[in-house]
């Protein structure tokens, strides 16, 4: 329930991102965010950045690659894509 609250105060206006790739998205970024600065390398931090990215294409439902590509898994249907 936290974690539904927590998307839906984040949704963006043009959110094209489904819930549960939402939620991923948070994790996998997390997780890479903070085994990238524990590494203090460049590819570390590299990671890190990736992770940053994932994190906040979570929080805000935004992803710029399916913006350019025209999907949308916002709509409810997994294999839903505007077309272009």
């Amino acid at each position: 329930m936290i974690v539904t609250e927590a998307l839906a105060l984040f949704q963006a206006v043009n959110a094209n991102v489904g819930e549960k790739e939402r939620v991923g998205s948070i994790a996998s970024g997390a997780m890479l965010m903070v085994s990238g600065l524990q590494r203090r390398t460049f590819m570390g931090y590299l990671g890190a950045a990736v992770g940053l990215y994932l994190f906040i294409r979570g929080l805000t439902g935004y992803c710029i690659g399916y913006n350019g590509l025209g999907i949308d898994k916002c709509s409810g249907d997994p294999d839903s894509a505007s077309s272009a």
